[in-house]
């Protein structure tokens, strides 16, 4: 018997759950307004969860060089460490960075499932099969468009704008901000490049017109006669976004 796939965006004000069958063809889409609720709407089925509005908290650790076991055990001792009991909520990652005989430093990837409430389907026992962010989605649609290996990308999703730095194409930093206060966070970000000192001279912008970015861009690099290019990597609706999740969810 095949067991259908749920398909969970988590958005800051509502829930949409998507019943997805075998051909990756939407049966159902219901709408409910607390996580909660999803006790009524779930039987068996497996759970794909698409967060949006949800930043991820980024930190570089030098661990001592050992084996990938041995370092998710030092990483959960680092976590106790700084979450305590909260431990339990946080969902990692990580990414190798640099390393010798003695010493490997890594990126390390968190985000708090108890702020996002994802903890309560845990607690309930749900076949929760992925957990991924809307913001990475776009930049796997878009993957093919980007050929630099260090570059900012601004994304808007609804009214929230994301924007995430990557060096040698790993994800150093990431804000969510609003237009209003895109130049802040763009002035974040750049300040983190430094530390890691990478080099970009690109800047993608998805569902955001470019010559705001530009505008933004020359108050922070006119001073230092840095070429910084935008390109505008074009528009995508939210249902083509999440629609490309759903067909691609298990890759």
């Amino acid at each position: 018997m095949f067991i259908k796939d749920k398909v969970i965006t988590v958005g800051s004000n509502i829930i949409n759950i998507y019943t997805v069958n075998s051909k990756n063809k939407i049966e159902e889409v219901k709408n409910v307004d607390d996580i909660t609720s999803l006790d009524k709407e779930i039987n068996k089925e497996n759970l794909y969860i698409l967060l949006e509005n949800e930043e991820i908290h980024i930190k570089k650790l030098l661990l001592p060089n050992t084996s990938n076991n041995n370092i998710n055990s030092i990483i959960m001792n680092k976590l106790n460490y700084l979450y305590g009991k909260n431990t339990q909520d946080i969902y990692y990652t990580y990414s190798k960075w640099e390393s010798n005989n003695k010493e490997i430093e890594i990126i390390l990837y968190c985000i708090n499932c108890h702020k996002n409430r994802i903890r309560n389907l845990q607690k309930n026992k749900f076949q929760i099969k992925k957990v991924n962010l809307i913001q990475l989605w776009y930049i796997k649609y878009y993957q093919k468009s980007i050929v630099e290996k260090d570059y900012i990308v601004i994304i808007k999703h609804n009214s929230s704008i994301y924007t995430l730095y990557f060096c040698d194409k790993r994800l150093l930093s990431n804000q969510i901000t609003t237009e209003e206060n895109l130049l802040s966070s763009l002035i974040f970000i750049i300040n983190k490049m430094k530390v890691y000192n990478c080099i970009f001279t690109k800047v993608y912008s998805i569902n955001l017109d470019q010559k705001i970015i530009e505008k933004y861009l020359k108050l922070d690099f006119e001073k230092d006669k840095i070429n910084i290019n935008v390109i505008n990597l074009g528009s995508i609706t939210e249902e083509e976004i999440i629609g490309y999740y759903i067909e691609n969810r298990r890759k």
